[in-house]
């Protein structure tokens, strides 16, 4: 029968590593007891994160270089993620992107306390770092002229630099749900 890669989560480094660690010394492409290969999934550059200290970003980056080193395959979720570990360890990742189910619209409710009526707003949902880009999206939404509000949905595990900056970049239009 053949193998299969079963991809295993892997959000940071520091997880892909535990990962490769449970088996440190087995050689590439060797099945694992479940019959299937390890293939962690890398989410984000979680390194680059200003939450994290001068050693808990050495750790992340440990446990990324391990688990990229000694697994069978790499699955990337963005194609920034896929160049990242292609250039920086010289594997080529699987590129596959999340997915999220198409619901059908719902009549607006809960959005009307932050004035909005339903087709007056633009939309995006994510963590508040500067991986995501947010600071490109504020500026060029500042320079469009429209009556619609832009809507950020999302936070980050504390205040930082960048979230301070996102808020001083922000015209009136723009509003910060954080997490709902």
């Amino acid at each position: 029968m053949p193998r299969s890669t079963r991809p295993v989560e892997a959000r940071s480094g520091g997880a892909a590593a535990r990962l490769s660690l449970q088996q440190p010394y087995r050689e590439r492409n060797v099945t694992t007891r479940e019959g299937s290969r390890e293939s962690p999934t890398r989410h984000a550059l979680d390194w680059r994160q200003v939450k994290w200290g001068k050693w808990a970003k050495w750790a992340i980056l440990k446990g990324e270089d391990t688990g990229v080193r000694s697994s069978d395959g790499v699955v990337a979720v963005s194609r920034i993620i896929e160049d990242y570990v292609e250039k920086r360890y010289g594997v080529r990742p699987r590129y596959m992107p999340n997915g999220a189910s198409v619901v059908p619209p719902r009549p607006p409710g809960g959005i009307r306390r932050w004035g909005l009526e339903g087709n007056d707003y633009i939309l995006t949902v994510g963590r508040i770092i500067p991986d995501k880009g947010l600071h490109y999206l504020i500026e060029a939404f500042s320079r469009v002229r429209t009556a619609l509000r832009l809507v950020i949905v999302g936070s980050e595990s504390h205040w930082t630099e960048y979230s301070r900056r996102l808020g001083e970049m922000a015209d009136g239009r723009v509003i910060f749900t954080g997490d709902l």
